[in-house]
């Protein structure tokens, strides 16, 4: 095993909703849900120029897709699922310079590895919260980043 090149500095949820719908009218409990099941929202958060170049924030929201509701079995007939979480990435000092150098190719790794880390993090969080809920844990399914573009937030913080 090698020690990865990133780092996982900080992670915290910014809002969990999880609602049941106590009259979901289906004859099983499904076990298992598709990716189109699953909504999806990643950002990643511009930091002001005086603040630590190497960390990258990354905001990721999780929503059961209400586009899939008519679908039978869908997530979204069992549960109404929101979370927002995000996470502060940074190299670890063992990752390799050429990584390092290039800004957007930085910025990519953690991004990309960021959010399947934070993906994890959801949904062990969805998983433990769902579970002692009337139609049972959800397992969100599996999901990589790798082609999903990132979404630059240049909105003024309220902080």
């Amino acid at each position: 095993m090698n020690p990865s090149i990133l780092q996982l500095e900080h992670y915290a949820f910014l809002s969990v909703e999880v609602r049941c719908n106590p009259v979901a009218e289906f004859d099983r409990i499904p076990q298992g849900y598709s990716i189109e099941d699953v909504k999806f929202t990643l950002k990643q958060i511009e930091r002001d120029e005086d603040e630590d170049g190497d960390t990258t924030i990354i905001q990721l929201r999780v929503q059961s897709n209400p586009e899939s509701k008519d679908k039978e079995g869908s997530l979204s007939n069992f549960y109404e699922i929101d979370v927002e979480a995000i996470a502060y990435i940074s190299f670890s000092d063992s990752a390799p310079e050429r990584y390092k150098s290039v800004k957007e190719t930085a910025d990519k790794i953690k991004v990309i590895n960021g959010a399947n880390i934070l993906y994890g993090v959801v949904r062990d969080r969805v998983d433990s919260i769902t579970s002692s809920m009337l139609w049972g844990r959800v397992i969100l399914p599996l999901a990589t980043f790798d082609k999903v573009e990132k979404t630059v937030d240049t909105s003024e913080s309220d902080n």
